[in-house]
């Protein structure tokens, strides 16, 4: 409202009169407009008591902000052994130690295989961030595999990627020496 308001059982000047509300109040609308007395009058169940119809020209009309759900994607859902997978976030809360793991599907969320803060390392960063772009090397081992966007250090889940697949192996490395001619004995 833009003013004390007065609330009424119907919509006209002459409707019984069952209170009023304060500067500010909010409700919303559930019937109306109906036009008498020179009003366009609109039923509103107000927030606090009482309801009923009141003049628009005493109202304002209010659009609650809408905060956009965070979100995260990747760059492929099917890659081989070990291939990097970019990660993009979107929409945090900014908390600089907003974070992103990389998971097997199937685990809980205190088995992480990998993680960064959004600033795509694991030292803290003196701001937060609300979007990031992270890149993750996948498992050497065959499987599906998720990121999970979680809030402040905690395990709070703000969104969660589509699976990835990884196909293959990566072999392990050679550990065996090269041979060395010493010459003939």
């Amino acid at each position: 409202t833009t003013t004390t308001l007065n609330v009424r059982a119907s919509p006209s000047l002459a409707g019984t009169l069952l209170g009023t509300q304060p500067t500010g109040a909010l409700g919303t609308i559930i019937g109306g407009p109906l036009w008498a007395d020179s009003f366009w009058w609109w039923q509103i169940d107000y927030d606090a008591a009482p309801d009923g119809w009141s003049a628009e020209d005493f109202l304002s009309k209010v659009i609650p902000a809408i905060t956009p759900t965070p979100s995260i994607s990747v760059s492929a859902t099917s890659v081989a052994a070990g291939t990097p997978v970019t990660v993009t976030v979107a929409n945090g809360p900014s908390n600089p130690t907003d974070w992103v793991g990389l998971y097997l599907a199937s685990a809980p969320d205190a088995s992480w295989l990998d993680w960064q803060y959004l600033n795509g390392a694991k030292a803290v960063p003196a701001t937060g961030l609300a979007a990031a772009t992270l890149t993750f090397s996948m498992p050497a081992i065959s499987g599906t595999y998720q990121f999970r966007f979680f809030a402040s250090n905690s395990y709070t889940r703000l969104a969660v990627s589509p699976p990835v697949t990884v196909t293959g192996t990566v072999p392990p490395a050679d550990t065996t020496p090269p041979l060395r001619s010493n010459g003939s004995p």
